[in-house]
């Protein structure tokens, strides 16, 4: 960091000996520290001179400060959906240096006003209460850089951090001509405090009131439109920044976030095509974070080789892996189940002297007790702990999560109980994501009636809690069990608090009843959901309407897609597989229709619903036609093969499956279980009918394999 950035930041080494004496004041309680004008040339460089327009008095519509403890992610750290591999922090700390990103129309002026009103220093001392006046007569613009620093400044501790968003609508309200720098600011800050709804209203606010941005400042806005789940509208400020921003001056920042967002929408096929336009875009050497994330999103859709291929293309083009980057290729290892190259992954990055840390080391642990070698991964944690990197609330509840898939259930028990108990530390008790990944894992195995006790265990312990608190006279809000318990915006909570019963843990129960075919279940638990805030989250109705398909509910699948506020490609999937697997094609073919219109391409799992309806309803043609079309629009894969496989053995054309057969040969497309099954059995008397109705469960199944996937994604870190 440099020393401007220092400065900002609250670096000792770079102060002014009387700014460090200032701040050691307030440390030590004196409300009233003299703050001394600070020298232009320590100064960090001021924003740009863009200013408010007539209407720049307007209040923030909404303005709510709400005390959320949250966390400011780095590189390295766990990401907020809980996945190893996770999103790259763009800037730094809140406020810190901008990492080189170009700041347009720096102000010249940037050391004046540093001295600041005794009402505006006092923010800083947590025992003073905020008293600023109903008029501002004593800031000017001049003082902009000033004020950029003392909300950095504040924003750094929890105690004062709310602070800093009180003086900007502060500031806003009373008519003080605020800048970009300012905004980008406190758009940073509201994200990684787990506010980014209120990030969002200061960029709406931006836009209405003319204020320019910076690339900078779209970077942190998509940032916080990502963190807060609203995937559409980070892809809608990507758009803004291209029409803003010269093609040359967009940065790796951002286009990391893009592909993130395009990883997190479903569309694979996007966002390895920005990968390759960044590359073409003359970039000799790729960027580490844009291969991470193209890596991720890569896995996260399956795509293994594809994942590889970046890694090695990295590395021949001198690349230098990160730790962040070698977690993720341990991680895509481990997903495609080969536990043995992750293990040799992390050798080579220690033996490239990068030091292993907890999240490249959770990887690992991750890739082998997912993959059946649990017990290497209880040594590999011992030796974590003799090189003193110490296991974190997720390295425990990947263990957790792997000891239920290989139904070792008292080992599961035991350790969840020790986390429960704090006897592994009390940051390592389990969290939102533990909850979520020992109810999915669960789910998996078909056990919905212990995945239905885990839920309602941590209903009870909130319901606890809130008694404790009502008792002491400390009322918090909400009506059902999790429901405002601790402050929570979006999918976060805070640590301190407890867990809650938020979106990732509500979408891991509606799987446990969705694989367990428990519609009803589901129905009540869509119910609870909607009390507690998540109307509309998107995941939870996608996997609540692939338990109706299967049960063939089509009726009551409408009228929950109905009431999706932003429908996804995955709720158009599962509509489009539902009326295969019954047989309607005319409802499966509208939705595929209204799938197109709303800018999604269809999947091959698509036409895989659409080729079993009209092989259940008798009509071969049809189904040739649907699979011939789906070829047409460059669907190759071994799903597609294999119901138009299955619609041939039904109707007795054993040579076009034949055909069919040959072709995924010459077409190297690789055969799977279901491939072989069918082969065996061409011709066999009952095959033909059970096999058509499988292959549209098959798509079912892999659909909301693709939300599972999404439930990490979304995550809570």
């Amino acid at each position: 960091m440099n020393p401007k950035a220092l400065c900002l930041a609250g670096g000792a080494a770079r102060l002014p000996r009387a700014v460090h004496a200032g701040i050691t004041s307030i440390r030590r309680g004196n409300a009233r520290p003299e703050w001394p004008a600070l020298d232009a040339n320590r100064a960090v460089i001021a924003s740009t001179s863009g200013r408010v327009s007539s209407s720049g008095g307007r209040r923030l519509d909404g303005v709510s400060v709400v005390a959320v403890a949250g966390q400011i992610r780095r590189d390295g750290d766990v990401d907020s959906d809980g996945d190893v591999a996770g999103e790259v922090d763009v800037a730094g700390e809140v406020g810190g240096d901008r990492d080189g990103v170009s700041r347009s129309g720096s102000d010249p002026r940037a050391g004046a006003g540093a001295t600041l009103p005794a009402y505006v220093s006092r923010l800083m001392d947590p025992s003073a209460m905020p008293d600023l006046p109903s008029v501002v007569t004593d800031l000017s613009r001049d003082d902009n850089a000033a004020l950029d620093r003392i909300i950095g400044t504040m924003a750094k501790h929890r105690a004062t951090w709310t602070r800093s968003v009180l003086l900007f609508d502060w500031l806003v309200e009373h008519g003080h001509e605020v800048d970009e720098r300012l905004c980008a600011t406190v758009i940073r800050l509201c994200t990684s405090r787990g506010n980014p709804s209120k990030a969002l209203e200061v960029y709406k606010w931006m836009r209405l009131n003319r204020v320019p941005c910076s690339l900078f400042t779209y970077t942190s806005v998509m940032k916080a439109a990502l963190v807060g789940g609203d995937i559409e509208y980070a892809l809608d400020i990507f758009k803004q920044a291209s029409d803003a921003i010269p093609n040359e001056k967009m940065d790796s920042h951002i286009h990391t976030l893009l592909i993130e967002a395009l990883d997190r929408k479903g569309d694979i096929e996007q966002a390895l095509q920005v990968f390759n336009d960044v590359q073409e875009g003359g970039a000799s050497v790729p960027s580490v974070q844009v291969c991470t994330a193209t890596m991720k999103a890569a896995s996260n859709a399956g795509k293994v080789d594809e994942a590889v291929e970046i890694w090695n293309d990295m590395k021949l083009k001198g690349t230098k892996p990160s730790a962040h980057a070698y977690a993720t290729i341990i991680h895509v290892h481990g997903r495609a189940g080969d536990w043995k190259e992750a293990m040799h992954k992390f050798d080579e990055m220690v033996n490239r002297g990068i030091r292993a840390d907890v999240v490249s080391c959770t990887a690992l642990v991750d890739a082998l007790a997912t993959n059946g070698a649990w017990t290497r991964a209880e040594r590999f944690m011992e030796w974590m702990r003799r090189q003193r990197i110490h296991p974190n609330v997720r390295t425990y509840s990947v263990l957790v999560g792997a000891y239920v898939k290989h139904a070792e259930f008292a080992r599961a028990s035991a350790l969840f109980d020790q986390m429960q108990s704090g006897a592994l530390g009390l940051k390592n008790r389990p969290n939102e994501f533990t909850y979520s990944v020992l109810i999915k894992r669960l789910g998996e195995k078909g056990k919905w009636e212990e995945a239905e006790s885990v839920f309602m265990s941590l209903q009870r312990a909130i319901l606890d809690k809130k008694a404790s608190s009502d008792h002491s006279g400390n009322e918090r809000p909400g009506g059902y069990p999790g429901a405002g318990t601790v402050p929570r915006v979006g999918n976060k909570s805070t640590r301190t608090g407890g867990p809650s019963v938020n979106a990732v843990v509500c979408s891991s129960m509606m799987y446990a009843y969705e694989r367990s075919g428990q519609w009803k279940k589901a129905l009540e638990l869509l119910d609870i959901s909607d009390a507690l805030g998540y109307r509309d989250n998107v995941v939870i109705r996608n996997i609540a309407l692939s338990a109706l398909a299967k049960a063939g509910q089509m009726a009551k699948a409408e009228e929950i897609f109905a009431g999706i506020s932003a429908p996804d490609g995955v709720s158009f999937e599962t509509m489009v597989a539902g009326y295969g697997l019954v047989g309607q094609c005319t409802e499966a073919a509208t939705f595929m229709k209204g799938m197109r219109a709303a800018g999604f391409k269809p999947n091959d799992y698509s036409y895989c619903a659409l080729i079993a309806g009209h092989s259940r309803n008798g009509s071969f043609t049809e189904a040739l036609g649907t699979f011939n079309r789906a070829r047409e629009a460059g669907i190759n894969s071994v799903h597609l093969y294999n119901a138009m496989i299955a619609s041939c053995d039904r109707f007795y054309k054993y040579d076009k499956a034949v055909q069919l057969l040959e072709e995924m040969n010459a077409a190297s497309v690789e055969r799977n279980g279901v491939t072989k099954h069918l082969a065996v059995g061409i011709g066999e008397s009952g095959v033909a009918t059970v096999q058509s109705q499988q292959e549209a469960i098959l798509a079912l199944t892999a659909i909301t394999a693709a939300a599972g996937g999404a439930l990490i994604r979304l995550g809570v870190f």
